[in-house]
């Protein structure tokens, strides 16, 4: 939700889902919205649909939609895509293990090459994947700003191992839900450590980057919004926040659907979730 709020900024450029699956050639500004490729990857998203209906309720994407960087970095065979939709643990491990500076290079070079002829001031970005290389990230783009979403695990582990669960589906015909739900908890306990560390290590770093409580967001979208507008010193006008009021009414939160998900679905217990997430829920307050 945040993220498509902010990219109601006519100033954010975000990348939308047909330019990520065709970004050949360049997109033109005067066919940005209507380019011939909005329905040949309106076709490929439908086909995605019908093969995983309930992901809609979960994670909606589409055509004109922002798009996650996880699906650029898939070009470079790094990506957590393939995390998701397939059961390699040989593919995790070796791709969390190496220095994502070259992949990062390689997103900065399709970024560049979407915006050739649509650019914005600046470039609007997501994806969870991002969470354990920020200072990978820093290397390649140091003034990058960084939004950094928290919510208390108990709920973020089994959200993100539902999510999995149905992309799984897509290439198995059975899925070990309490060995998904133990592989979630310690991938992503895993990098909240590695971020945490990595924020501790760049004291000179903490003017770029802020942080947003999920709780505080959801209790007033709009305030939080212009405190991140704020934090970075970025103008915030009345047709902006005209605009993120108009997305907000128009897209209440179970739009598509309820995404329903229970730790006990994955076999798991809060006080599992809670001692291994401990020292990140303690900073930021999150536990319930």
């Amino acid at each position: 939700m945040l993220y498509n709020l902010l990219a109601q900024d006519p100033r954010h450029r975000v990348p939308l889902g047909w330019e990520v699956l065709y970004p050949c050639p360049p997109p033109e500004a005067e066919t940005y919205l209507s380019d011939q490729r909005i329905e040949k990857a309106r076709t490929r998203y439908g086909q995605v649909d019908k093969l995983a209906p309930e992901l809609r309720s979960i994670h909606p994407v589409g055509t004109q939609l922002p798009e996650e960087c996880s699906t650029m970095t898939a070009r470079e065979f790094q990506s957590r895509n393939y995390d998701y939709v397939f059961d390699v643990p040989s593919y995790y491990h070796w791709y969390v293990n190496r220095s994502q500076v070259d992949v990062y290079q390689a997103h900065r070079r399709y970024l560049q090459h979407l915006q050739f002829r649509v650019k914005r001031d600046r470039w609007l970005l997501k994806a969870p994947q991002h969470l354990p290389f920020i200072a990978d990230i820093l290397r390649v783009y140091p003034n990058a700003e960084l939004i950094f979403t928290h919510r208390d695990p108990t709920a973020v582990i089994p959200s993100m191992s539902s999510l999995v669960y149905q992309m799984r589906f897509l290439t198995q015909r059975s899925v070990d839900l309490a060995r998904l739900g133990r592989e979630q908890l310690e991938r992503w306990g895993w990098a909240l450590d590695r971020c945490l560390a990595a924020r501790d290590e760049m004291p000179d770093k903490a003017h770029q980057i802020a942080d947003l409580r999920f709780n505080d967001f959801m209790q007033d979208p709009l305030a939080a919004v212009e405190g991140i507008y704020q934090r970075f010193g970025w103008p915030i006008d009345d047709d902006v926040h005209h605009r993120m009021k108009t997305f907000l009414d128009n897209n209440p939160r179970d739009k598509h659907g309820t995404h329903r998900y229970t730790l006990e679905m994955f076999d798991l217990s809060p006080d599992q979730v809670k001692e291994r997430t401990a020292s990140y829920a303690d900073r930021f307050d999150l536990q319930s």
